[in-house]
């Protein structure tokens, strides 16, 4: 086991990660720490930075080993961005860094940014295509991703910092302002030619998370998740109008709206709105992984290409970190993949349920962890709290779900999150739930004695045939005894044999 720091030096804040890493690749993140240091916010006309935030920089990154410390890392990867790489002083701070608290730093170029964001996103979104955005204190990245690969990327000299302090963005920002910041906005991006609209744009950094924040206190979402919050064009355009109309202390007020980045966070709405308007781009996905999981990424997966499947990676993750049976996992998993597919005309689909159902069968008893009395409960908000990657809010919400129902169904739990669910959806969660409860009845006493299980409808009948090591007759009268449950929801009779036998193990898994 070894444990990772990474500190990341930006114009607006520092911030540390720890991750702890196993072997075969499996992590988990298990600190992080902030402080807004504003390095990047200078009055020199040459852009030095001040001896004051160098100071406070410095103090804050002592701290920071401190803590490296106490959570026995092992290596500590240090960065530092657009402030410091375009300040005229910068060896004079790193000087200092190096003599004052033992620590050396890599100065990031603008297009390891952005590269580092790219694999970040990769490793944690499910999308072949987007645009990447990331709005810093004093640059923007921008990376164009087709078929999961970089096509172009740029680091623009502007930021929520820099647009805040050349248009004085603390007071109500009038239409001269608006007119002046969108000129100087446009000046930058009508120089790149490979910007595009039909795609959606992943935002990254403290603003979008804030973005975020607003736009679900607004909605009222129910789901508290950052990462891959959907929102459209006119959500960011209609906060920016609400804000930009404010006082710096009326915008104080606003739900959702960290106070640490109340004075400058028009500034960052600002380049967003304007790349919209240019782009006519016309969904935002909000990506809770940035720069400092990117280069946390390159670590553990030793920098190789990104890996193939982000959700079974989560899945592997979580199996190991939860410390879950994965052979009766696995053979639940299997189990319940055959009822479905056999069963799916019955089911009204949207979303993609071979990916749901893995999740909650190989997670469904994850809540253990916490205490085995109602761990379907627990399991419940351990789904919905994990960093399970690959699944849409929706889709973690249905696993979650169908998680908690493989004791028995109670959709009481559901009850905060229905307003995201039309009937179709919660009558698949039920179906879903109680083909899991079958699945689980299949192996209840974890010691994989029903080897291959056959299925099949036909004339008005689902019939399971059960191939055991062993006498299984409690484990096929469990199943029995849903035949009930089964008929009220797919409408059909369940039918349950065993036949005992030789053997040859199935396998079915990530």
């Amino acid at each position: 086991m070894q444990r990772l720091g990474i500190i990341d030096i930006g114009s607006n804040s520092i911030r540390l990660i720890i991750f702890e890493i196993f072997i075969d690749a499996v992590f988990r993140q298990i600190h992080e720490s902030k402080e807004m240091v504003r390095l990047g916010q200078t009055k020199d006309a040459m852009q030095n930075l001040s001896m004051e935030k160098m100071i406070y920089a410095i103090e804050t990154l002592k701290v920071y080993l401190q803590l490296c410390k106490a959570f026995e890392v092992d290596e500590i990867i240090c960065t530092a961005t657009e402030a410091v790489r375009r300040a005229p002083n910068k060896a004079e701070f790193l000087n200092m860094v190096n003599t004052q608290a033992g620590l050396k730093i890599r100065i990031l170029t603008g297009i390891e940014e952005a590269y580092y964001d790219y694999y970040a996103v990769i490793h944690t979104m499910n999308l072949q295509n987007c645009l990447i955005m990331d709005i810093g204190g004093s640059s923007t990245e921008l990376v164009l991703m087709e078929n999961k690969k970089i096509i172009n990327s740029i680091s623009l000299p502007i930021g929520a910092l820099s647009i805040t302090e050349m248009f004085n963005l603390n007071n109500v920002i009038g239409a001269y302002e608006m007119e002046e910041m969108g000129k100087f906005i446009m000046y930058y991006l009508l120089r790149i030619d490979w910007l595009k609209s039909n795609l959606p744009l992943v935002g990254i950094g403290g603003s979008f998370r804030n973005l975020s924040k607003i736009d679900r206190k607004l909605k009222k979402y129910p789901y508290d998740n950052i990462h891959n919050y959907q929102m459209s064009n006119d959500s960011a355009n209609i906060i920016f109008d609400l804000l930009r109309n404010k006082t710096l202390k009326q915008r104080a007020s606003v739900k959702g709206l960290s106070q640490d980045r109340v004075d400058i966070f028009c500034g960052a709405l600002a380049i967003l709105v304007t790349l919209l308007e240019y782009t006519k781009i016309e969904e935002i996905r909000i990506s809770r992984a940035g720069l400092r999981e990117g280069l946390a990424y390159e670590n553990i997966f030793n920098g190789n290409k990104p890996v193939d499947n982000i959700l079974d990676i989560s899945l592997h993750n979580l199996i190991h970190v939860y410390k879950i049976d994965r052979k009766h996992a696995e053979h639940v998993w299997n189990s319940v993949y055959k009822l479905y597919h056999q069963l799916e005309e019955m089911f009204s689909i949207n979303e993609n349920m071979d990916n749901i159902l893995k999740t909650a069968a190989l997670l469904h008893d994850c809540g253990i962890c916490i205490n085995y009395e109602n761990h379907h409960k627990h399991s419940f908000y351990i789904i919905l709290n994990s960093p399970i990657y690959g699944l849409s809010h929706k889709e973690l919400i249905i696993a979650a779900s169908v998680a908690a129902l493989h004791r028995k169904e109670d959709l009481k739990i559901l009850a905060s999150y229905q307003t995201l669910l039309n009937i179709d959806e919660i009558q698949n969660i039920r179906k879903l739930g109680l083909l899991l409860r079958i699945a689980e009845g299949l192996d209840k006493r974890h010691d994989q004695t029903i080897y291959k299980i056959e299925c099949c409808a036909d004339n008005n009948i689902f019939s399971i045939r059960v191939f055991s090591k062993m006498d299984a007759v409690n484990k096929v009268n469990d199943i029995k005894n849903m035949q009930k449950c089964f008929k009220e929801n797919f409408n059909i009779n369940l039918q349950i044999e065993q036949v005992n036998g030789s053997h040859s193990i199935e396998k079915k898994f990530i």
